[in-house]
């Protein structure tokens, strides 16, 4: 910044508060202000006196005098307004509420990373002691899934004599 900018407010001249309080009133003691003597509009006497018959008689008795509404249609756009911007907080209240979120909510990637990552202290023999052997299938175990055409290439490619395969169990 400028060291023009650094300096603090405005300076007075030394001594010009004091007598200010003086030099005010000998001006406002003086006659010299620049306003009229005389008002520039004059009202002819007694003119208020009669002016409440003269406005009577101006309006035509019996008549009723002719009432225009300002803004009639004010109201309804007051009620109009209220109307959409309680609409407008009631949606936004409902979108800001989340559903609640549950275990079926989390992803198969997110439950694995979490098992990985987090110490159980517990054993791989106490994992499957927990693990109900029913339900469980091949393609759970393995990270590919097994189909048919799998082992048939697997088949082909490695085992030479598929008779070998065909084995009798004594039963």
């Amino acid at each position: 910044m400028d060291k023009k900018y650094k300096k603090e407010g405005f300076r007075l001249p030394e001594g010009y508060l004091e007598g200010l309080t003086d030099r005010i009133l000998e001006r406002v003691a003086e006659d010299t202000s620049d306003l009229p003597d005389k008002e520039g509009f004059a009202v002819p006497e007694g003119y208020f006196d009669s002016l409440n018959e003269r406005v009577r008689t101006n309006i035509a008795p019996g008549e009723d005098p002719k009432v225009v509404r300002l803004n009639p249609w004010k109201k309804y756009y007051l009620v109009a307004a209220s109307i959409a911007a309680l609409i407008v907080i009631v949606i936004g209240f409902r979108m800001s509420q989340a559903e609640p979120f549950t275990f079926s909510d989390l992803a198969n990637a997110e439950l694995e990373s979490y098992l990985n990552e987090t110490d159980l202290g517990l054993t791989s023999y106490e994992i499957a002691e927990v693990l109900p052997i029913e339900e469980l299938e091949v393609n759970d175990v393995l990270d590919t899934a097994l189909n048919e055409e799998n082992i048939l290439d697997y088949l082909d490619e490695n085992v030479e004599d598929l008779d070998e395969l065909n084995l009798e169990y004594d039963e």
